[in-house]
């Protein structure tokens, strides 16, 4: 700060008798510069003159407080209002963007509706249930013998002829009350009988239906003038384009051409045209004609094994008088019919977007 010697001396002076004299009159016209010391420079004159720091203040202007603004708030992002190009689409449509895809997120404060489309039926996705309402018996039928005596495993004689019917005691039915047991024997095991099922169409796995994964953004009403604008769009991969509800075969003009037809999720049916069988594959094993020596089938005296075979019987030449027959069922039920998939969309939605 620069001040006139003279006036410095008189101030001082003045200070010793009273306080009359001020900062301000010493100084008037002068210049107080801080350096990075915390120190200030005197300087009368040429001359120069090093004072400590003492905290004062100037009124010159040029050391006036400056209030610098902050930077100004960012434009919003989207209109208030839908516009002309809103106005101007075509009806029962809605400005949207959308991407074949789920990676991306939507832009804010755009609304995100995951959806599916291009549903494919995968290979052997319907096939044929089969219900067993009434499962097939294996004992009940016709029992045919063949027989030959000890020294003959040829069963080449004709035996008898029996009819199982349950399991249930039979008395043979001879005019001594007794059959001998033939030293070899052979019969046709009894096939299954009597078995119902019904068959019903359905999907081999729940997922058997491919499909494509899209994302549709939806705008609030304040953003759909901006991005229904010529030069409007989200980015992020995002497509401008415009929606409706159901399935549409061509898009409006300047919208592309076929449009994408989207869905919440993918179905699958299947033809109901088949039919089943559960007698035909089924099986009977483990066949036996028990044979007793009394007429209640109480006291067993050899099982005689029927599997379609000359069989030796042990017991050969033992009178009996009372028999059962038994198998064991191994059931199965085959479908047969076409499997035809038909696919579709739920919830259908007909998307065009701007070229």
């Amino acid at each position: 700060m620069r001040f006139t010697f003279a006036a410095l001396s008189s101030c001082f002076a003045a200070s010793l008798l009273f306080a009359g004299c001020s900062l301000d009159e010493a100084f008037d016209g002068a210049r107080f510069d801080d350096d990075a010391g915390g120190g200030s420079t005197l300087g009368p004159d040429g001359g120069a003159m090093t004072t400590p720091d003492s905290g004062w203040t100037t009124r010159d202007a040029q050391t006036a407080d400056v209030v610098e603004a902050g930077p100004p708030p960012p434009p919003a992002p989207c209109s208030v209002v839908p516009g002309a190009c809103v106005a101007a689409l075509p009806k029962d449509w809605a400005i949207v963007s959308y991407q074949a895809s789920q990676a991306t997120p939507c832009a804010d404060p755009f609304t995100p509706t995951d959806v599916v489309s291009n549903p494919v039926a995968i290979a052997n996705a319907c096939g044929c249930a089969c219900t067993v309402t009434t499962a097939p018996v294996c004992d009940k039928g016709s029992i045919k013998f063949m027989t030959s005596s000890n020294d003959d495993a040829t069963c080449g004689s004709s035996g008898s002829a029996l009819n199982a019917n349950g399991d249930t005691c039979n008395v043979f039915a001879t005019a001594g009350g007794a059959v001998t047991v033939a030293g070899h024997s052979k019969s046709p095991v009894i096939a299954p009988s009597g078995g119902a099922c019904t068959a019903a169409a359905t999907t081999t796995t729940p997922t058997a239906v491919t499909t494509t994964a899209g994302r549709i953004c939806s705008p609030p009403a304040k953003c759909q003038e901006q991005l229904c604008a010529p030069d409007g769009g989200t980015g992020g991969g995002y497509a401008t384009c415009i929606a409706k509800s159901g399935i549409e075969t061509a898009c409006p003009p300047g919208w592309g051409a076929t449009p994408v037809v989207v869905g919440t999720t993918a179905s699958l049916s299947c033809a109901n045209d088949c039919t089943c069988d559960v007698n035909g594959p089924s099986a009977c094993t483990g066949a036996k004609l028990s044979a007793y020596t009394d007429t209640m089938c109480k006291t067993l005296d050899t099982d005689i094994v029927i599997d379609g075979n000359c069989n030796a019987n042990p017991h050969g030449g033992d009178a009996v008088k009372s028999w059962k027959y038994s198998a064991t069922l191994n059931q199965v039920c085959n479908t047969a019919g076409s499997k035809t998939a038909t696919v579709s969309l739920n919830g259908s939605e007909s998307i065009c977007c701007r070229p």
